[in-house]
């Protein structure tokens, strides 16, 4: 009998179902593409992240320069100049077993005066550590000769190196001081110029990103900084050491005359060029250093200032009858001392408010001339006060008088 053979033919309905399982394949491929643009879109930076960090690289931070601050004729009020961060690389000191660590430990101790011991069992207790601040804020004149060692041919130095950065000077001490204002070392302005243009001083940080590529080769970016404005001011340097001057001889000679501590409670003076309407000098006594202003001797003679709540439950300060001393500023609390700073600190002459008296009276006369309000053969009676605001405003003469 012979073999017979079964044929199968691919029928219409099996051509059907073979398109639709292509539809379904070439559909899904589609979301998975579309689902894949938009995780790249979305979530791109958080996985090029992750992917990066599993690999060899290294990141350093490029300081910016903050702006200067220069009075009327280009004298520098406020500068900022560039200085070192001592960085030890635990890691890198114990290359080769430690071959290089002792000769590196003697030269940290002969030209920074660091204790090696100290040194040594940070370095022994971290062995994986790359980044550590040894010394803060060093000129350039006391790591030369470091940097010249290091970069000598044959040396055993190893593990050390420095970071850059930028720190904030006065270079006239305490001159303008209420004007000028500081910085912390965060590059963030407190009280006068600094603050009110703190955004325009500063500039952008930058980065050099360095990385090791599959094959080992070091590639880098860098992203350079942008450094802040300049700006120039209208106060004049020379003017505003001469009041600065007189403000100090007037407190000299009448303190603790009329009572314990400075001649007067507030002291201010400001010189104004009334054709131009610029502010030449501006200044308050007492005077603190802007290099440092977390002196406290700069209190001595003032009043010492406490913290209240008014009758419409909001804080203010007080001025108590306490002098400061040398005596108060050692039994102050922090808090006491940060309170009694921050008072110091700030510009009197354009913080408080006091009533203008009779200096005033020229300018009202003069206005109400011009437009008319009088024509200056009217007389007034005065009862010795006036009553505004709910606050009685007296007249110096007391039972008052008629003009």
């Amino acid at each position: 009998m012979s073999e017979q053979k079964v044929y199968r033919k691919f029928t219409i309905k099996m051509q059907k179902k073979l398109v639709v399982l292509f539809f379904f394949v070439l559909l899904a491929f589609a979301g998975l593409c579309i689902r894949l643009y938009w995780i790249s879109r979305e979530d791109g930076e958080q996985y090029k992240k992750q992917v990066l960090s599993q690999r060899g690289y290294d990141s350093t931070t490029l300081p910016f320069k903050r702006g200067d601050i220069l009075d009327a004729k280009g004298t520098k009020l406020a500068t900022s100049e560039k200085v070192y961060n001592l960085i030890i690389d635990a890691k890198n000191m114990l290359y080769k077993d430690g071959k290089y660590l002792e000769s590196t430990l003697e030269a940290l101790n002969l030209y920074f005066g660091l204790d090696m011991s100290e040194v040594r069992d940070y370095v022994n207790t971290h062995k994986t550590s790359s980044y550590k601040v040894m010394l803060k804020q060093l000129s350039y004149d006391q790591i030369k000769d470091f940097q010249e060692a290091d970069s000598a041919e044959g040396n055993m130095i190893m593990g050390v190196w420095f970071e850059e950065e930028y720190k904030r000077i006065y270079p006239n001490g305490s001159l303008a001081c209420d004007v000028i204002g500081f910085t912390g070392r965060d590059n963030v302005g407190s009280y006068g110029l600094e603050e009110f243009y703190n955004e325009v001083l500063n500039g952008t940080t930058g980065r050099e990103y360095g990385y090791l590529t599959s094959d080992s080769t070091l590639e880098r970016t860098v992203k350079p900084a942008v450094d802040g404005y300049t700006i120039h001011t209208t106060i004049d340097a020379n003017i505003q050491a001469v009041v600065e001057k007189y403000l100090k001889q007037f407190n000299d000679e009448f303190a603790n005359t009329v009572r314990p501590g400075n001649g007067a409670e507030n002291l201010g003076a400001i010189v104004y060029d009334i054709h131009k309407g610029e502010v030449l000098a501006m200044a308050n006594y007492p005077f603190y250093d802007l290099n440092d202003t977390r002196n406290a001797s700069a209190m001595i003679g003032s009043l010492m200032v406490e913290e209240i709540e008014n009758s419409n439950g909001y804080k203010e300060l007080k001025k108590t009858n306490t002098v400061i001393t040398e005596n108060v500023i050692n039994n102050m609390t922090e808090d006491q001392l940060y309170l009694n700073l921050n008072y110091l600190w700030k510009n009197y002459c354009i913080s408080d408010t006091y009533e203008p008296g009779s200096t005033a009276k020229p300018f009202t006369v003069a206005a109400a001339l011009e437009t008319g309000a009088i024509t200056g053969r009217e007389q007034y009676s005065c009862t010795g006060s006036l009553v505004k605001g709910g606050h009685t405003i007296r007249c110096h003469g007391g039972y008052g008088h008629v003009g």
